[in-house]
């Protein structure tokens, strides 16, 4: 039930892509002042969790997804009939707040019913759930809005996200799966210093940062790059989502099955070096557009094996604080996915597309280099952080 919420916050994420030439040319700005409406509800996000994650731990998921899944829901029909541009990203601001806990909360659920021994299979399947809005719900989605309009793809997005909030607030069980007295002792600031204070854990934060920025840099234009350099119709575009979201799912179920067999680091930072090569390519050695989409499929099965991978390292190093810790991981993706979003508008102001492939390969090799130096994995050569008493 939790990874139909993880399905609207991916859904509601990555429409913007492909309908974003759409939207700017409607409301009449620059592709690159577009880029808020990814950005935005990114920061408010990252913003939220501080708050967000403690609560999940206190008070159980279901509140905070229920909630979430209803604002995403209603910002998305107010934007649809949104007379400008600066109240559509106030508006997609909104979707950012109601999407805080939704995908945490779907991989903190994961850290507490699977042993971390088949975790990194439990965190594919996961963010598969994910994947399958870019793959299914986002196509069909940018069809409507490239043979209608945009804002009808919005509508229908934001009735499905009320729809399954009022389905998740009839069905979802209102326990947590543990209770852990210390866990529901804890306030925001003693959950978050727990977290803060083991090394190992704010790294994995940091990493996520320089991953999710290198993602962002690349996603958020390419729905731009191929509608210009290859000039691809723009009802075609939401293709590249499901090109992308194909590869995130066999990157995640393969790379997390590989990383509970040879090691969850291990695979984690192989997997983001090989990002740095294949995201360089696709602005820098792709003529043609074949060769651009094989780059462009060779640069998400990395990324979806290094998401499953880091993140069951990640639900293991505070066993007793997982939503705080996931949500402040999904925190420091928001700013990383918000930084690489305006660091790729600095780019394609200055540099254009050409750009946008090196400035992903300089990121990734700093998520790869803090992963490496400073990330372990809890079981095998540091001990899980304590969960003090209330």
């Amino acid at each position: 039930m939790l990874c139909t919420g993880n399905f609207i916050g991916a859904f509601n994420t990555l429409l913007m892509v492909p309908l974003l030439p759409l939207v700017v040319l409607d409301l009449g700005v620059s592709i690159s002042d577009g880029g808020l409406l990814l950005t935005a509800p990114m920061l408010v996000g990252a913003l939220a969790g501080l708050w967000a994650g403690p609560a999940m731990d206190r008070r159980g998921r279901r509140p905070l997804v229920v909630a979430g899944l209803l604002l995403v829901g209603v910002c998305n029909l107010a934007m649809a009939i949104a007379p400008s541009f600066w109240v559509a990203v106030a508006l997609r601001a909104g979707t950012g707040l109601g999407m805080t806990a939704l995908f945490p909360a779907t991989l903190s659920a994961a850290g507490e019913y699977f042993s971390y021994r088949e975790r990194g299979k439990a965190m594919g399947l996961a963010i598969t759930a994910g994947s399958s809005a870019p793959l299914l719900g986002v196509p069909i989605a940018s069809v409507i809005a490239g043979l209608t309009s945009w804002r009808l793809a919005l509508l229908l997005v934001g009735a499905l996200a009320i729809g399954l909030g009022v389905l998740l607030y009839a069905k979802l069980p209102h326990d947590r799966p543990t209770g852990e007295a210390a866990r529901a002792a804890l306030g925001v600031r003693a959950s978050l210093r727990t977290v803060m204070q083991h090394p190992a854990a704010a790294m994995s934060i940091v990493a996520m940062f320089f991953q999710a920025g290198y993602w962002f840099v690349m996603v958020t234009y390419i729905g731009a790059l191929f509608f210009q350099r290859y000039e691809a119709p723009a009802w075609a575009l939401g293709g590249l989502n499901s090109l992308l979201a194909l590869g995130i799912m066999v990157g995640a179920n393969g790379g997390g099955r590989l990383g509970d067999r040879l090691g969850k680091r291990r695979t984690a930072i192989v997997s983001t070096a090989c990002c740095a090569v294949f995201g360089t390519l696709i602005t820098t050695a792709a003529p043609v557009v074949w060769l651009a989409l094989l780059y462009v499929i060779l640069y998400a099965i990395p990324n979806g094996a290094r998401v499953a991978t880091a993140q069951a390292v990640l639900s293991e190093l505070v066993p007793g604080l997982r939503g705080t810790l996931s949500t402040l991981g999904a925190a420091g993706q928001s700013l990383g996915a918000s930084m690489g979003s305006f660091l790729g508008s600095v780019v394609m102001g200055t540099v254009g597309f050409d750009g946008l492939g090196p400035t992903v390969g300089v990121l990734a090799l700093i998520s790869t280099l803090v992963f490496w130096r400073w990330v372990h994995e809890a079981p095998e050569q540091t001990e899980p952080a304590a969960v003090p008493a209330g």
